[in-house]
This record gives structure tokens, C-alpha cells and sequence, in this order.
């Protein structure tokens, strides 16, 4: 492995400036005119928007360098064309910025993407089992269907596994990768530089306990669409079993007991979709939403204490599911609520100063 990565870098050092010592290596990038950096599209009074290929390119040559080195972005423009050094230094930085953020929603949408088909994989599945036990076909529509529920739980596990992790390689991270930025005039002499955005206070990376509470907002997403939607064709049975009772206080029982399952079942999983756009930073459908579900979640706590008896060894993994899953969305939905709170009152008092 050391051999290669010496290789690799011998190769490197006829291109770039190499600082072995610190391992920083330097990639230089020539522009005959400012004006080839900033994307003329888009139309500002004050600042430069960066043409999106400019910054692509830096991304390519920042990620061709051995992750044991960090990289110096070093832009030669002979003519400036009245642009300002200072302020392109800085829009450089916004746009790498906003392609990092980028990234990173394109990463969480593919989770969600991930997550949307593993949970349509298993509602077909169990779909297609219950309606083979009530005799609604034969074999073949059953070995069909079956068929159809694992191309989506195979495509799940290619889009989460499988799926080359481009976009989390590209979004790990710009930020820690380049050590700084600088412009040089066509005589080489530095007109602008700056430590990139490592030292940028309005820039920080998400915290322990925020990513925490994503992925328990992510994980309870997915797990409580998946589980309530389990349990409303898991009720399917119960119709069946309406239509044959013979007397009529029992036929009304089973009646309100299906339609306050059904009822807290459509919560839980209109609280997965908001878990999962909660997730996506999109937030619950309306404030008042979260609080609909978390009494809707107090409900179901209520039920599963009242119905433990009448749990069978067919559905207990579907109720754990879905305990587990409504358990991490209380969870994740106080932290979140208390992290924004806390962010929302720091934005405040700095707005203030």
C-alpha cells in the first residue's frame, strides 16, 4: 500500500507542488480571463456566481489526490477584468459551499429513495400472502407478485449499498480537504487568500447529537410507513371475519376495533412521511401536525398495553416494528424540535448584536 501511494505521488509531484513535510499539495489552475470563472446566467447586482463546471473541476482535482494530503487551491488569472481578487475569494468559497450542501440533500434523498422501495418490497410481499390465504388466486399471480416484491427490495439494496458512494465521497469533505485557497495575478504574485471555509464560524458541520437525531428520524421514518402500512393489510382478514359473525353486538366490537385501528394506523403513517421530510429538512406537513401524531403514538401505546394478550407469533415483529419505530419518533421529533429551538434563538440574539 505504501509503495502505491509513493507511486501515485511521484506521479502527482510532476504536476503539482508537493509539501511532503505537511502534506499539502498544491493544485494550480490557469484562467486567461475572470470572467471564464463566474457564471454568466446568473445575474447579481453586487457578487460573482461561480460557474458550477469551475467548481466541479476543483472537486475533480481535489478528489484525485490521496486522502492522507490535504490540497491548496492555487488560481492563476492573468486578466481580472475589474473583478475583484477579494470578492471572487469569497463567492469561490460560497459555491463550493453550496455544492457541498447540495451533495449532501442528494444523499439523503437517495437513503429515502432506499427506504421508499425496501417498504414496498415487504407491503407486496405480505399483500400478496394474505390474499393467497383468503383464496383470492393461485400459484402463479403468488410466484408473479413474489417476484415483483424483490425486484424492489433488490433495487433497495442497490441504491443502499450497491450504488457507488460518489456522492458521499464527494460530499467528505471539501471543508477538511482543501487547507486554502489563493489567486495569483499573471506575474504569480498572490492578490487574495484565505484558509478556505475551515475557519468559517457561520459554517459548521452538524453535531453528534443532530446526526443522532437524524438517523432517528430517518430509521423511524421508514420503519413506521413500513410497519403501519404491514398492519393495514394485516387487517384485511378482519372484514372477512365482520361479514360472517352472526351476532350483532360482536359485529359492532369489531367494527369500532377495526376503525380505530385503520385510524391509528393512517397516523402512524403519515407520521413516518413526516419523519421522513422532517428528515429531508422539508418539516412535518404543519407544526400542529407532530403534536396530532405524538398523541396519536400515546393511542397506539395504549392499544398494544390493552391487546399484549391477543399478540400472535405472525404479527409480533410487526408490532415490535412498529413500537420500536413510534418510540424513535418521539424521540427524534423532542430532539429536533429542542435543537431548532436552541439554533433559533442563537440565529436571534446574533442578529440582535
Amino acid at each position: 500500500m505504501k509503495k502505491e501511494i509513493f507511486r501515485e505521488m511521484d506521479v502527482i509531484n510532476k504536476y503539482y507542488d508537493v509539501d511532503k513535510e505537511n502534506k499539502i499539495v498544491t493544485i494550480p489552475l490557469h484562467y486567461d480571463k475572470a470572467s471564464d470563472l463566474v457564471d454568466h446566467t446568473v445575474r447579481t447586482k453586487d457578487e460573482y456566481f461561480i460557474d458550477p463546471e469551475e467548481i466541479a473541476k476543483i472537486g475533480d482535482k481535489v478528489r484525485s489526490i490521496p486522502l492522507i494530503y490535504k490540497t491548496k487551491i492555487s488560481l492563476q488569472i492573468d486578466d481580472y477584468e475589474g473583478y475583484s481578487p477579494t470578492k471572487l475569494l469569497t463567492n469561490i468559497n460560497d459555491c463550493l459551499e453550496l455544492s457541498h450542501y447540495q451533495q449532501d440533500r442528494e444523499i439523503k434523498l437517495n437513503r429515502v429513495i432506499a427506504i421508499f422501495l425496501l417498504v414496498v418490497g415487504i407491503s407486496i410481499i405480505v399483500l400478496n400472502v394474505t390474499l393467497k390465504e383468503l383464496g383470492f388466486y393461485k400459484d402463479v399471480a403468488y410466484e408473479i407478485l413474489d417476484i415483483v416484491s424483490w425486484v424492489f427490495i433488490w433495487e433497495a439494496t442497490t441504491v443502499a449499498f450497491l450504488r457507488p458512494s460518489e456522492l458521499t465521497i464527494n460530499s467528505k469533505k471539501m471543508v477538511k480537504r482543501i487547507s486554502g485557497i489563493e489567486l495569483l495575478d499573471k506575474d504569480l504574485k498572490i492578490v487574495a487568500s484565505e484558509d478556505s471555509f475551515n475557519n468559517d464560524d457561520e459554517w459548521k458541520e452538524p453535531t453528534k447529537t443532530e446526526k443522532f437525531a437524524k438517523a432517528l428520524l430517518l430509521f423511524a421514518g421508514g420503519a413506521l410507513i413500513a410497519a403501519s402500512a404491514i398492519a393495514i393489510i394485516s387487517s384485511i382478514p378482519h372484514f372477512f371475519a365482520f361479514q360472517i359473525l352472526d351476532t350483532g353486538e360482536e359485529a359492532v366490537t369489531l367494527l369500532i376495533t377495526i376503525a380505530l385501528e385503520l385510524i391509528v394506523y393512517s397516523l402512524m403513517l403519515l407520521a413516518g412521511v413526516s419523519s421522513i421530510t422532517t428528515y429531508l429538512g422539508r418539516g412535518p406537513f404543519r407544526k400542529w401536525a407532530k403534536y396530532v401524531f405524538l398523541v396519536a403514538i400515546g393511542v397506539l401505546f395504549a392499544l398494544e398495553a390493552y391487546s399484549i394478550s391477543s399478540i400472535t407469533k405472525e404479527n409480533l415483529f410487526s408490532e415490535i416494528l412498529l413500537m420500536t419505530s413510534a418510540l424513535f419518533y418521539v424521540i427524534g421529533i423532542v430532539m429536533t424540535t429542542v435543537i431548532t429551538h436552541k439554533e433559533t434563538k442563537e440565529m436571534k440574539e446574533k442578529e440582535e448584536e
